[in-house]
């Protein structure tokens, strides 16, 4: 006898019924991540899931408020991460990587699984230093330094793609 039909599958039954209040609220108590990984049971799970969670703006506020809540109150173990050969300044994510802009004219770009340093990307265009302020687009990495250095790098392969020197006047 095999598994499957030693023990009812309670959900299709609970599907069945049309017992959509329960399967919301049973749903609810699952984290984003969790929700997400429902999805790929089947398509029915994927298609109820879609509708009465991320499509539905009464869940999404309890699924805001609880991931709020355990934002404020979880508890959390801090870990190093990684170490940045120079001072950070300032920092973003997306997620395949960490970037981290350096008062001395780089951007670091770290794998976010891993941790380890992917790229290095010197945003000086002379022997200038500033601290990087970037931002993350989908394709690309734009990086501006304080003494006006602007760097346009490929994301996925870390080639500068684009750089230049805008003359900063002091007032």
């Amino acid at each position: 006898m095999s598994l499957q039909t030693s023990y009812p599958d309670i959900f299709k039954q609970l599907f069945a019924f049309n017992l959509d209040e329960f399967l919301q609220g049973m749903f609810l108590y699952l984290d984003p991540a969790s929700l997400k990984n429902c999805q790929c049971v089947s398509k029915e799970w994927k298609s109820y899931i879609e509708r009465r969670l991320w499509n539905s703006r009464v869940a999404r506020k309890k699924l805001k408020t609880r991931l709020n809540l355990l934002w404020k109150n979880g508890s959390f173990i801090i870990e190093q991460f990684a170490e940045s050969k120079g001072t950070v300044y300032c920092i973003a994510c997306d997620d395949k990587s960490v970037y981290c802009g350096t008062v001395d004219g780089f951007t670091d770009v770290y794998d976010v699984v891993s941790g380890n340093l992917k790229f290095e990307l010197c945003c000086k265009a002379d022997a200038s230093v500033g601290a990087v302020q970037f931002d993350v687009g989908e394709y690309d990495i734009a990086a501006l330094t304080e003494s006006g250095n602007i760097s346009i790098w490929d994301k996925k392969g870390g080639y500068l793609s684009y750089q230049t020197t805008h003359l900063v006047s002091l007032l």
